[in-house]
């Protein structure tokens, strides 16, 4: 329980928050829902000047019945969920009119647990009890191609902020971003004398928007599983490689999103238990007003809030155990999928292993195959060059008139080694001289100019 008091520091750090452009629109639309003497009406699409002019009334004197209970509904702006659709000069009116704590007005900007505010008056009497909270609702469903931003899941974040007069038992309440099918429902079912129904417990209308936002928030569970069965599936259908490298990314998307939207469960929870609280403290003050009276509506709607919200912790508490499975289904998904890339690159590795093997055999078979040739090619070379050489015209054999043969060498068989051995040696130099250019870049190459192109070959990338 806190104590604020209207000092400087007060109203110096209300005005910062409120004064932050980014969440604010450039116009104003407000949808103003009121029950006074039992009749509620409703208001929608006030703009700037209806609005200035429904605070100035608020101020002045009127014989008119006083109003009970009072919502102020604003939305989102179009296109953004995180800004409100009022001006920050209008917004910072509303602040002064009903006297927001500064700390629901930096929830606008930021998530914060929900809280609570008691105010005193001079003789140290409780005279104005605040509290508020917040939930988080998603509409689309999980992306696992795209961004992963909250805007693709249909994020919007309610922030709800109720005011007690103690005194006059009066209830006021600003609900940002509630959305349009809440707000017509509200409008339909406690219109005109039903009013009064929503205006005898003030904790009645929490446990209505509770109620949607835990509906919308168990629909949910069904976006966030549809695509963890899907892919948990996909490999039945398709069991290659690449199917494995998919379904692998396709979880950890996943993965990331559920552990985002298991927060919004947390979020929730922290909402309903501190809605139980005050409810149970409202009680015990609000009840003061009904004794004298002993109305059944009030014990009636009583226990209804009180069963709703313990009803609503329990189906949170089902939805968190929910999205811890979706969550951990998908960190086995992910588990399991590079387990089957590994398994499979064990496998391509065991075939290229095989198939290496086969070359290597083969290559080998193709080795002795050379190796025999080269043995024929040792024997028979010495009987080729003798051949060669005997078969030159340097050298011939002629019979002679007893039969038999005579072997004549010519006077100039010198000739085939003045040819032969030049012709050899320039041949031996020209093979030389070929390998030595081809090898001059390297030879001639500078030491450092060498180092460098090694360690920019081997240079991995900095990481910044």
């Amino acid at each position: 329980m806190s104590i604020e008091h209207s000092n400087i520091w007060f109203h110096a750090a209300r005005a910062a928050l409120v004064h932050n452009e980014r969440y604010y629109a450039d116009s104003s639309e407000i949808g103003l829902y009121e029950v006074a003497g039992g009749e509620a009406t409703f208001r929608p699409r006030l703009q700037n000047g209806e609005i200035q002019s429904w605070l100035e009334s608020l101020k002045a004197p009127s014989s008119a019945p006083p109003v009970q209970f009072r919502v102020i509904f604003i939305n989102p702006a179009d296109g953004d969920t995180d800004r409100i659709n009022v001006t920050a000069a209008l917004f910072e009116d509303l602040v002064a009119a009903f006297g927001l704590s500064p700390r629901f007005v930096n929830m606008i900007t930021r998530q914060h647990t929900p809280s609570r505010s008691l105010r005193y008056d001079a003789s140290k009497h409780e005279c104005y009890h605040e509290f508020w909270y917040s939930a988080i609702i998603r509409t689309c469903s999980l992306d696992v191609k795209g961004d992963l931003s909250k805007r693709v899941m249909g994020w919007s974040r309610v922030c709800v902020w109720a005011g007690h007069d103690l005194n006059k038992f009066t209830n006021t309440i600003i609900a940002l971003r509630i959305p349009d099918d809440l707000q017509r429902k509200l409008v339909d079912d406690f219109r005109g004398p039903q009013g009064s129904l929503i205006q005898s417990h003030p904790m009645f209308f929490h446990a209505i928007v509770m109620q949607d936002i835990a509906f919308k928030t168990y629909d949910f569970l069904e976006v966030m599983s549809a695509p963890v069965y899907t892919w948990e599936n996909y490999t039945n259908r398709h069991s290659d490689q690449e199917a494995f490298s998919r379904r692998s990314q396709a979880f950890l998307e996943l993965s990331r999103q559920i552990t985002q939207v298991a927060t919004d469960y947390d979020i929730l929870t922290c909402s309903l238990r501190r809605i139980q609280q005050e409810h149970l403290w409202l009680e015990r003050r609000w009840k003061p007003l009904h004794d004298d009276h002993s109305t059944a509506l009030w014990r009636q709607n009583n226990e209804f809030v009180t069963d709703m919200f313990r009803f609503f912790l329990e189906e949170t508490q089902l939805c968190r155990m929910y999205g811890k499975l979706y969550e951990e289904r998908s960190k086995i998904g992910i588990n399991e999928g590079f387990a089957m890339l590994g398994q499979k690159d064990a496998e391509l590795n065991l075939r290229m292993a095989a198939e290496s093997t086969d070359i290597a055999r083969a290559t080998r078979a193709d080795s002795q195959s050379l190796r025999v040739l080269q043995i024929l090619g040792v024997i028979f070379l010495p009987a080729s060059v003798v051949s060669s050489i005997f078969g030159m015209s340097f050298f011939s054999s002629q019979p002679d008139a007893s039969g038999g043969v005579t072997f004549q060498v010519s006077e100039k068989w010198w000739y085939f080694l003045v040819v032969a051995v030049p012709l050899s040696a320039i041949t031996f130099v020209a093979i030389w001289l070929w390998n030595a250019l081809q090898q001059m870049p390297t030879v001639f190459r500078e030491p450092n100019q060498s180092m460098q192109s090694d360690e920019e070959k081997l240079a991995l990338p900095s990481i910044s």
